[in-house]
């Protein structure tokens, strides 16, 4: 009895916290406001020209298209493998993919937005507390340099 009293509460004093603080570690959630302000830009080129320098440098980042309508203005990329876990028996991978609407909204003004999602083997995960928003691998990052490579093939 002695001895389930001490990890009871050892773990209210250690391990409660600690379970408790365990979301700030796994992520934070991807929010619209986000794919809004950080995950959308607009480019000084028609929509053909924006189209084209997104899907190039998308296949130049290993993603390679999955499904594109051009018409539309919508690309979505193939799953790229983030990473992998296992052992010699069997693995699990992560995979991101990105959603990509291009629009002109008037003459010579063109807003991409690149929505960006995660897989755990075939589930998406992106609606989860799994991202790295902010940092040097974060998706800010992410979007600046895929934005500054769309616009220097313009």
């Amino acid at each position: 009895m002695k001895t389930k009293l001490t990890f009871l509460i050892g773990f209210m004093v250690f391990g409660l916290p600690a379970l408790l603080s365990a979301q700030w570690y796994m992520g934070a959630h991807m929010k619209p406001e986000i794919i809004e302000k950080y995950g959308t830009k607009v480019f000084d080129a028609p929509k053909d020209s924006v189209y084209k320098a997104v899907k190039a440098i998308m296949i130049e980042q290993d993603f390679g298209i999955g499904i594109e309508k051009p018409e539309k203005g919508e690309i979505k990329t193939k799953r790229k493998i983030l990473s992998a876990y296992g052992d010699a028996h069997s693995a699990a991978f992560y995979y991101k993919q990105y959603v990509i609407k291009i629009e002109e909204k008037e003459p010579g003004k063109t807003t991409v937005v690149m929505t960006p999602r995660l897989f755990h083997q075939e589930t998406d995960i992106s609606d989860k507390a799994c991202w790295v928003i902010k940092g040097k691998a974060g998706e800010i990052k992410l979007w600046e340099s895929l934005f500054k490579e769309i616009q220097e093939q313009l």
